[in-house]
């Protein structure tokens, strides 16, 4: 867990990241430090789409699903969940034993979308980068961002955009 701590992800990566998703510079993308509890979305009237925990270790999983905020994230999480917002956990690491099996169920339970980085193979992906897009988008698609990042399951041109509010 130290080496989470010290992580330090700087505007390059954020650059990075906007840059791989085909989004503007300008786009509402922000970085907080871990330790930063007075961050905007540490407060549930912060307004967001939901959260999502990508990747997330097993000993995050277990902190949240004990309502533990040893950090912005745990605390994060636990906003969203409270507010009832979309909490997507997507999980790094197995196997998966009994202790983390219910702490995914009781994630589940509390309306979190536990998930691994699970690639589909039915689109035949051709490289590593076409699995990670799947995850990727398959992601992207829990909090209703369009989003053309893999070959959807027997369609052959780009999906329709869906209603509002209308999950798939």
């Amino acid at each position: 867990m130290l080496e989470e701590m010290s992580l330090n992800f700087g505007e390059d990566f954020q650059r990075g990241i906007l840059n791989y998703l085909s989004l503007p510079p300008d786009s509402p993308v922000k970085m907080h430090k871990l330790e930063n509890y007075a961050a905007s979305v540490a407060s549930g009237s912060y307004r967001t789409r939901g959260m999502a925990i990508v990747p997330c270790s097993l000993g995050t999983l277990g902190a949240v699903a004990a309502g533990l905020t040893e950090n912005l994230i745990h605390r994060a999480a636990t906003v969203t969940l409270k507010e009832k917002r979309p909490l997507l956990i997507l999980l790094r690491e197995m196997p998966f034993g009994q202790i983390q099996l219910k702490n995914m169920l009781t994630l589940s339970e509390a309306g979190a979308i536990v998930s691994a980085a699970c690639p589909g193979f039915y689109h035949k992906p051709q490289s590593i980068n076409d699995m990670v897009d799947f995850v990727v988008g398959r992601v992207l698609d829990q909090f209703g961002f369009e989003n053309s990042l893999f070959k959807r399951w027997k369609e052959e041109a780009r999906p329709l955009a869906l209603p509002t509010g209308v999950k798939t």
